[in-house]
This record gives C-alpha cells, structure tokens and sequence, in this order.
C-alpha cells in the first residue's frame, strides 16, 4: 500500500511518470511491463483510497487465510488477467478504452479468493459491519450499475477488468488454493 501511494505522489508531481508507466493497449506487446507498472498508478485521489481500501481489508483476509506468497501472486496474475481482458474486450469491438491506471483487477482478484476461501467471515466497511457475502452482494450491483449505467456518465473505468480479476480469483483460489493453518 505505501508503494502505490509513493507512486500516486510522484505521478502527481510529474505528468511524463503516469504516461510512462501506465496501461496502453497500444503499447502494451512493446512494452509489457505496463502491464504491472500500471497498478501502482492511480486515475484521482478518490481511486486510490478506494483501492487501497478494499486492499487493505480483503488482503490483510486473503493473508490470514492463505498467506503472503500466495497474496503476491494472486495480486500480480490479477492484475495481468485483467489487462488481458482489457486487450481481449478493445480487439472484439467492446469500447473499454485503450488505457488504464490502477490496481482494481488486482484487488478484484483477491476479493474473488476472498468469497472462497471467507464467504461467511466478518469485515467491516467504513464502520458498517457485514459478511463477506454482502460485499459480494454490493460488488456486483456496482459491477452491473457501471456496465449499464455508470459507464455512459463517468467512462473511463475498467468494469470488465474489474470482473475478469475477480472470477479469475475465485477459479484460483476454488483449484489452488488451501486454506492456511498456522
């Protein structure tokens, strides 16, 4: 979390930082590692609290639950599944725009893991508590209202990544994943 912020800071201080480092689907078989890079980059200040929320609690469940190698290495796969889907959706036609900033597919990759491995366990979301299973509920109501409503008002946010990373967390952690005993 205190990496991706450091970033935040520096692309907000120079312009050529974010344009060096994020997702471009032009780009991207040139320059592969915008890939990764583009995680630690975020659209607005709103974007990155939202995302380092949402790390913030379902990662520190994901790491009690599996642990910290396999939270990397979710995080990372998630990340390129989601740009992978982004690449996929641009080429068939769908209009998910051709660049990106941001860690949601990742942190969507480890909510998917999360609904496996802790669907009924407790969280708490800005001083509301609830199950896992209803951050699921909340998920996808956002997910299906930023698909049909969202994206024509506010374009620009990578819905279909958002989606990707999360069934590829859940398929991951449902065939890889065991359940951590201390």
């Amino acid at each position: 979390i205190l990496i991706i912020i450091l970033s935040f800071i520096i692309q907000s201080m120079n312009d050529e930082y974010r344009l060096a480092f994020r997702f471009s689907i032009d780009k991207v078989f040139d320059e592969p590692y915008r890939i990764f890079t583009s995680l630690f980059l975020h659209g607005n200040l709103l974007h990155l609290f939202m995302n380092m929320y949402a790390l913030f609690i379902f990662g520190n469940l994901l790491e009690r639950k599996a642990n910290y190698k396999e939270f990397l290495k979710l995080f990372f796969l998630g990340a390129l599944v989601g740009s992978i889907s982004q690449i996929f959706l641009f080429v068939i036609g769908l209009d998910v725009g051709s660049t990106s900033v941001g860690a949601s597919d990742a942190i969507s990759a480890i909510f998917g893991a999360c609904i496996f491995l802790a669907l009924n366990e407790n969280i708490e979301v800005l001083f509301i508590k609830m199950k896992v299973r209803t951050a699921l509920i909340l998920f996808l109501l956002y997910e299906a209202l930023g698909i049909l409503v969202i994206s024509g008002i506010y374009p620009g946010i990578a819905h279909y990544a958002h989606i990707s990373g999360f069934i590829f967390g859940y398929l991951y952690a449902r065939f890889f994943l065991q359940p951590y005993k201390k």
